[in-house]
C-alpha cells in the first residue's frame, strides 16, 4: 500500500468518525419522542364499597330501656319502618299530665274571658272600678300565657316519646345489631347498622402510573375469588382529580405497597352475588386509543 492509498484512508476514516459523532450529538440535542406502549387494558385491585348515605349507623336520640327489638341482623327493612322501642312510661306519664294541665287552663281561660267582658261593660257604665278591669284583662293575659307554656310543655314531651320510637331512614339490610332487648341506654348510643346494599359499586385502585390510561365511560370487566370462570361486565363512571395512598394490601406479594393510587368507581350489574367488602380484581379497557405509532406532541408545535 502506497503512501497516497494510506492518506485517503486515514482521511476517509477521519470523515466518518466526524459525521458519526455529528450525527449522535445531534441526536442527543433532538432525540425523538417516545412511543406509546400498547397496553389493551389495565389491572388493578378494588373492593366493594356503597357511596356516602347508603350505610347508616342509628343512635339512640334519647336514653332509656329496650322495650323492643323488631329487626335482627341481615333483616331486610323498608324506610320509616319501626326498629326499636324504647320503654316511654316515664314520658307517656308526663305527656298525660300536662294535658290534663291544658285542659284545666282552657276552662280557666274561658272563665276570665267571661270576666274581663262583664267587668269591661259594667265600666262604661260606672259600675265598676277602673282597677276591676284591670285585674280581668291581668287574669285573662295570665291564662293565655299558661296555654302557651303548657302547650310548648307538650310539644316537648311529645317530641320526647317520638324519640322512643326508632324507625328505618333508608331501605336496606340490618348489617349490625349493637344493643339487645332489656339494655338500657344513654343518648348517642349506637343502636343498629342498615346498608343499602342495592348500591353496591367497586373502588379500584389504579397504580398512579396508569391514571393517564383510565377514563370515564371505560368498559370494565370484575372478576373475585370464589367464582371461578365467572366474571361481571362494569363501567368506570368517576375519576377523581387525586391521588391517595395504597388502602388494600395487593394479593402479590411482588406488588409494592407504598405506592399512590387513583380510587377509582366502577359500577356492577343488578344480578351480581358480590358482598359488601369483598376484593376484587378488575380489568379496565384502554379507551385512549394511542397505538405504536402515535408519537407524543411536539413540544416545539405549541410554541
Amino acid at each position: 500500500m502506497g503512501w497516497g492509498t494510506a492518506t485517503a484512508l486515514a482521511l476517509l476514516s477521519g470523515v466518518l468518525i466526524y459525521e458519526t459523532n455529528r450525527a449522535q450529538a445531534e441526536q442527543a440535542a433532538h432525540p425523538s419522542p417516545p412511543k406509546f406502549a400498547k397496553k389493551s387494558a389495565v389491572f388493578a385491585e378494588g373492593r366493594l364499597i356503597v357511596p356516602a348515605g347508603s350505610e347508616i349507623t342509628l343512635a339512640a336520640e334519647t336514653g332509656g330501656r329496650i322495650k323492643k327489638l323488631l329487626a335482627g341482623e341481615f333483616t331486610e327493612v323498608k324506610a320509616g319502618e319501626l326498629l326499636i322501642e324504647l320503654d316511654g312510661g316515664r314520658q307517656s306519664a308526663a305527656l298525660a299530665e300536662a294535658r290534663a294541665r291544658l285542659g284545666e287552663i282552657k276552662v280557666e281561660l274561658a272563665f276570665f274571658v267571661k270576666q274581663q267582658g262583664r267587668a269591661a261593660e259594667l265600666q262604661k257604665r260606672g259600675g265598676v272600678a277602673v282597677v276591676e278591669l284591670d285585674k280581668a284583662n291581668f287574669d285573662t293575659d295570665a291564662a293565655r300565657a299558661r296555654l302557651r307554656t303548657v302547650s310548648a310543655t307538650i310539644a316537648r314531651l311529645e317530641r320526647d316519646l317520638e324519640e322512643t320510637r326508632v324507625v328505618a331512614p333508608i331501605s336496606g339490610v340490618v348489617t349490625t345489631v349493637h344493643q339487645d332487648i332489656g339494655e338500657v341506654i344513654a343518648a348517642g348510643d349506637p343502636l343498629l347498622t342498615i346498608v343499602d346494599l342495592s348500591r353496591l359499586q367497586v373502588e379500584v385502585e389504579v397504580g398512579e402510573f396508569d391514571v393517564a390510561r383510565v377514563q370515564r365511560g371505560a368498559p370494565a370487566t370484575i372478576a373475585a375469588e370464589g367464582f371461578e370462570r365467572q366474571t361481571w361486565q362494569g363501567e368506570v363512571f368517576e375519576v377523581p382529580g387525586w391521588v391517595t395512598s395504597r388502602r388494600l394490601k395487593p394479593l402479590d406479594p411482588g406488588r409494592p405497597s407504598d405506592t399512590r393510587v387513583l380510587p377509582v368507581k366502577v359500577s356492577l350489574p343488578p344480578d351480581h352475588p358480590l358482598k359488601l367488602g369483598q376484593r376484587v380484581e378488575v380489568e379496565i379497557k384502554d379507551v385512549t386509543k394511542r397505538g405504536d405509532d402515535q408519537k407524543l406532541p411536539d413540544k416545539d408545535a405549541h410554541n
